[in-house]
This record gives C-alpha cells, structure tokens and sequence, in this order.
C-alpha cells in the first residue's frame, strides 16, 4: 500500500509496541510527503512516521517528541529493514537502546540525505542519526546533542558497516 501526502498534527499517541505517527507497521509499502508533529509515546519500535519500516520512506520529517521506555526509538522510524531518503527529524527522541535521530535500528535497509536536529537520549546504542546500523549510511548528519552511557556517536551509535560522507 501507499500513504501519500499526509500529516498528523498536534496529537498525542501511547502505546505498546509499533507506535508511529503515520504508519505503525509498514510492510512493503511506501510512505511519501508525511509529516508528524505529534507527541508518541511507548515500549518498543516506536517512531515519528512509523514503528517500523519494512518498505520505503520517503521525503518525509518529524516535529513531535518521540519516547520509547525500552528499545528502537526513532525520530522517523524505530526499526527499518527498508529504504528512508531525505527524510529528517527535529524533534527531541528519547529511549533506553538502539536510540536515533532518524532510526533507531538500521537493520538492512539504505538511509540516504536524511538529517537530525533534535536532541537524542538513552543508555545505549545511541546516535544522532541511527542508534545501530547495519547497512549503508550516506549523505546524512546530525546537529543535536547526543547522551547515553554505552555506544554513543554523534552520527552513529553502534556500526557494522559503510557510513559515506555523514557528519556530526
């Protein structure tokens, strides 16, 4: 399926699990021009557009705080085995491990011209951009603050692969 074109303004969303601000589970489907200035709130794989991404995310933003009490918080996606491109977040993302900018879990999908501005927080596996990643990073940076006790980077938390002309 598609979601094209479509904001979620001013709301407030508490959950469990795959919490996001547009989509909470996108399987193969593409999310295009979306925007999040809501507030969201949960447990795991939480995130501004979705809570987890297993197709395309594209030229999309979030505004909203995003909070998860345990793992893959995202300013844009919590997990992702997906494509995001061009896609950024400003609002503040906060959770205990794998904790993004832009996602949390990067787990085999390709982040392209994404960017983060808002202030990121947890105990680990924290970045700027991608808490965790495990596939290809390019082109992306992040200006927020960034804290955590355990694997903590400006632009990536843990990495396991290729990240291509990002800064912090």
């Amino acid at each position: 399926g598609a979601v094209k074109n479509t904001g979620v303004i001013n709301s407030y969303f508490n959950g469990y699990d795959y919490i996001g601000g547009v989509v909470g589970y996108n399987d193969n489907g593409t999310i295009t021009h979306c925007y999040n200035t809501s507030e969201i709130v949960g447990t795991n794989l939480i995130g501004g557009m979705v809570g987890v991404n297993f197709g395309t995310i594209e030229n999309c933003y979030n505004t909203g705080k995003i909070s998860g009490s345990n793992i893959y918080v995202g300013g844009v996606a919590g997990s992702s085995d997906g494509t995001t491109t061009n896609c950024s977040n400003t609002g503040d993302v906060s959770g205990y491990g794998y904790v993004g900018g832009v996602l949390g879990f990067n787990e085999g999908g390709t982040i392209t011209n994404c960017y983060n501005t808002g202030d990121v927080s947890g105990y680990g596996s924290v970045g700027g951009v991608v808490g965790s990643n495990v596939d290809t990073i390019a082109n992306c940076y992040n200006t927020g603050s960034v804290s955590g006790s355990i694997e903590v980077g400006g632009v990536v938390g843990t990495n396991n692969t290729t990240i291509i002309y990002c800064y912090y």
